[in-house]
């Protein structure tokens, strides 16, 4: 049987509360190998990590049916309430659930990677977080760029006018990716607080669209930047500032507060 959780010890250091509300770290979390918490069914992960994390299994056993997996996995992380911002942008596979699409399918491939950035605060309407928000002037070709050699990956490319920058976006080939979303495409979120700035070097990011908002939205947490969830994604620079791609123009660039849907 497949292992579906990993040593705990070296992953996340966020703050959450036990049962007995209790101050509860990530990092506590620990195993004593991978055969330690298996399952063939994705709707058992939810239960078979409950005794390491701070859940109500009986909630959980209650939710039954075709998308078990899904709706238990949304259980567990409004039980958690506080989970990594960085989930957005992890390539892997999301749920498709209204409010959740940025949520991981699994725990066990999320919880792989390092992440200091800091948490988010997952709620019925959303998750809240601060990210780097960047806007994009211009919209997104519906075709892909051909700068990449693998026709099956869908890139586009990134112009930094005022840094005289260009940049690869591309979205993982083992991401499900529904084309037809990419005209709604407006934005991107990061975890990191600047595009990369050496060749070679690359950041995750979230590709989102968004309504027109209010000036003040996103600049305090009492009044959220409301973006829908697209895909994960990655931004790389490129070792050239001219191209005859068509481009897709940056524009603003910030901190905000924002409700991901």
């Amino acid at each position: 049987m497949p292992a579906i959780y990993h040593d705990l010890s070296v992953t996340l250091r966020l703050p959450s509360k036990d049962a007995r509300g209790r101050a509860f770290r990530w990092d506590s979390c620990s195993s004593s190998g991978p055969e330690s918490r298996t399952t063939t069914k994705p709707e058992d992960e939810s239960i078979a990590i409950a005794g390491i994390l701070p859940l109500d299994v009986r909630a959980l056993l209650d939710i039954t049916g075709s998308n078990a997996a899904e709706m238990r996995m949304r259980a567990v992380l409004l039980q958690l309430k506080h989970v990594p911002r960085r989930f957005p942008v992890l390539p892997s596979d999301k749920l498709a659930l209204p409010g959740f699409k940025w949520a991981p399918c699994n725990l066990a491939s999320a919880l792989e990677s390092d992440d200091t950035d800091g948490d988010a605060m997952c709620t019925e309407e959303g998750l809240l977080s601060r990210y780097t928000l960047a806007r994009f002037d211009s919209a997104v070709p519906t075709s892909t760029s051909s700068i990449t050699a693998n026709a099956t990956q869908f890139t586009f490319i990134l112009s930094h006018p005022s840094a005289g920058a260009l940049y690869v976006v591309r979205i993982p080939n083992r991401v499900p990716f529904d084309r037809a979303t990419i005209p709604s495409i407006r934005a991107m979120i990061m975890t990191d607080n600047t595009l990369p700035a050496v060749q070679g070097q690359s950041s995750y990011c979230a590709l989102v669209s968004m309504d027109t908002q209010p000036a003040s939205a996103g600049k305090t947490e009492d009044d959220p930047m409301v973006l829908r969830y697209v895909t994960p994604g990655e931004v790389l620079l490129l070792p050239f500032q001219q191209c005859e791609e068509e481009l897709v123009r940056l524009g603003v660039m910030d901190d905000s507060y924002v409700r991901l849907v």
